[in-house]
């Protein structure tokens, strides 16, 4: 075999195993779905992720909703959810740094100053195996529900698929830690 047939054939390898990786981890991803905890985490950033986690809320699956003001495209109403009167207790906190890792870090710290023993983080979908390994470094009982996003098809766009696998190599290289 020639330099150039293997060096197409690692690159085929390469190709695939990405998509294969890309369909496992974002756009396909084995989610642990709703249950019940002490608290759900709805996560900031897509427009799917609040309604989902107050229908939860509203089903009884926690008495306790931790809502991240963190920014992202779907945040407009969460300051009405911060000063909205519910059956449940709602707590709004500011991530820092304002990512996931900081919403980790922020739910877990009211988690432990509250006594709580487990966390029903809702994201969405593409962004549940990640979401899940952050909030894992930080809180040792942590289900996450991956609702699918309010795209053509529930899929993913291509934005997303670029900061997730970007966010990944971040995780995974930088920002190890909780």
């Amino acid at each position: 075999m020639t330099r150039g047939r293997i060096a197409t054939v690692v690159a085929l390898v390469l190709l695939a195993a990405l998509f294969a990786a890309t369909a496992r981890w974002i756009v396909w991803p084995k989610t642990d779905g709703p249950g019940e905890a002490d608290a759900i985490v709805a996560l900031a950033g897509a427009p799917e992720r609040l309604p989902a986690a107050l229908e939860l809320m509203k089903e009884g699956k926690a008495p306790l909703l931790l809502v991240s003001l963190g920014s992202g495209p779907g945040n407009k109403d969460r300051h009405e959810v911060c000063n909205g009167k519910y059956d449940f207790e709602v707590v709004c906190f500011v991530p820092d740094p304002d990512r996931t890792q900081g919403e980790a870090r922020e739910a877990t710290r009211i988690a432990k100053e509250r006594g709580l023993k487990s966390l029903l983080v809702v994201t969405s979908r593409y962004h549940a195996v990640r979401a899940g390994i952050v909030f894992r470094r930080c809180f040792d009982d942590v289900r996450v529900d991956g609702v699918r996003p309010d795209t053509p098809g529930g899929l993913p766009g291509l934005g997303n698929l670029i900061h997730e696998w970007g966010a990944y190599v971040y995780g995974f290289t930088l920002a190890r830690g909780c």
